[in-house]
Order: C-alpha cells, then structure tokens, then sequence
C-alpha cells in the first residue's frame, strides 16, 4: 500500500492480526484470461517482514498459457507503527490496508490480458 500523502510504501497487514493464508482469483477478457495465487506467509516470526508468493497463468487469445511467479518481501509491524514512516500518519484499520492493496493488485494484474 502506498502512503496517501507521499506515495511511501505501509504494510498491508499489522502483527496482530496477520495470518498466513492464500487468495485466488482470475479475470477473463476478450483477448485472453487469467488466473492467479497469492501466498502470504512468515517464515520468520521474530522479524518485521511477510512473504507474498504470486503464481499467474496468463493465456492468450491462441491458448497459450505460461506461469509466471513473482515475490514480495512486505513490512509487517505492530498497529501503531504501521506508518509509511516519512509522516505522522498511522494505519488504524486493517481492513480497509488489505482491500486497497487488493484493488490494487487486481487492476494489475487483470492489465496482463
């Protein structure tokens, strides 16, 4: 998520309430379809990072599929200090962080097909 005054990266989720946990998804257009897997996870709990995993499969108009993986080392700090760091603003909800990442990452990756 980006920071709404200066566009500096936040977190998506706050220690306290993160879960690991995968999302799925796709888009189907005119020109071609797409279906995706998101994996978040920590593989080390005592630090302030999450790992999220992207798997796509693009398909074109002629059929053809590829995979495509990309990933993300993301921020991961408690509620009060989930700020971009270069203001005095603070996440105060969660939820309204996922889902502004989430369109976020949805209007992306439906951009493939």
């Amino acid at each position: 998520m980006l920071c709404p005054s200066h566009g500096a990266g936040a977190t998506d989720y706050v220690s306290e309430t993160f879960q690991s946990g995968t999302e799925q998804g796709g888009y189907d257009g005119p020109h071609g379809s797409l279906r995706y897997l998101e994996w978040c996870w920590d593989p080390d709990p005592s630090d302030h990072t999450y790992l999220v995993d992207y798997a796509f499969q693009p398909c074109d108009s002629s059929g053809s599929v590829r995979v495509e993986h990309d990933r993300h080392v993301e921020g991961l700090f408690p509620l009060g200090q989930s700020g971009c760091g270069c203001c005095e603003r603070q996440v105060s909800s969660p939820a309204t962080l996922r889902f502004t990442t989430r369109m976020s990452t949805i209007r992306w990756i439906s951009s493939w097909v």
